[in-house]
């Protein structure tokens, strides 16, 4: 047998054997020139490189859909983040324009000292004139209240002090009761009323003779009043009035 019938026979065998898998016969054709054999070589190549082409091309498509997975929880995840610090920065606004904001407006004119706003004395144990008071901004207030009634039956010292705020603003009141005439208390108030807006603020405390003998003690003593802004406008406009008044 001649070396081409040799190669012929090799060659129908191996297209045989392609055949009964059910492959593909076109790589096992033997060359007919160098021309046809570089087009095998290259449908070769050109097959390897479409699956390979064909595979990037899924794995860019995965990419692109990872990216585009990125970009929308990365990306809009930071957008989101802003939105919440612009909502911080509005809610800074709210505790701004909120009850405790005490703008200068509405700081009072003058402090917890003896030289304070004071209203007239009034008897603690007995019954008399009302003390009146009007104002525009947080003050502080100072009342001497006596005891008058010295009989051997006790009366306690009374005082009643009622804050009515204008409206559309909320002022609080507060009170200090002090061990004397003259000792002036800032702090750890005997009575407090911090009402809503549109309700008045009543202070009612008693101290002294809270038996029925009397004690032998002047429980005379100084009552510092506090009406604190809390919300509102503080304009010449809108007044506050206070009325304090003893037993």
């Amino acid at each position: 047998m001649s070396l081409r019938g040799a190669v012929l026979t090799v060659s129908c065998g191996l297209v045989l054997a392609a055949c009964a898998n059910g492959g593909d016969t076109s790589d096992y054709l033997l060359p007919e020139g160098g021309d046809d054999g570089g087009a095998v070589t290259e449908g070769g190549t050109s097959s390897s490189s479409s699956s390979g082409s064909s595979s990037s091309s899924s794995g860019g498509s995965s990419g692109s859909s990872s990216s585009s997975g990125s970009s929308s929880s990365g990306g809009g995840g930071g957008d989101d983040g802003g939105t919440t610090s612009d909502a911080g920065d509005d809610g800074g606004t709210g505790s701004d324009s909120g009850d405790g904001g005490n703008p200068t407006s509405c700081t009072s004119p003058d402090t917890c000292t003896a030289s304070a706003t004071a209203l007239t004395s009034i008897a603690g144990d007995e019954s008399g004139p009302t003390d009146n008071a009007t104002g525009t901004t947080s003050e502080w207030l100072r009342i001497d209240l006596t005891e008058q009634d010295n009989s051997p039956i006790g009366h306690p010292m009374k005082l009643t002090a009622v804050l009515t705020s204008p409206s559309g603003s909320n002022f609080d009141l507060y009170a200090y009761l002090g061990s004397s005439v003259g000792d002036i208390q800032c702090t750890n108030p005997k009575g407090q009323s911090t009402n809503p807006a549109g309700q008045t603020d009543t202070v009612s405390f008693e101290w002294g003779e809270l038996g029925s003998l009397a004690n032998g003690v002047d429980d005379s003593a100084t009552v510092m009043l506090e009406v604190r802004w809390v919300s509102g406008t503080c304009s010449a406009g809108n007044t506050w009035s206070l009325a304090a008044h003893g037993n």
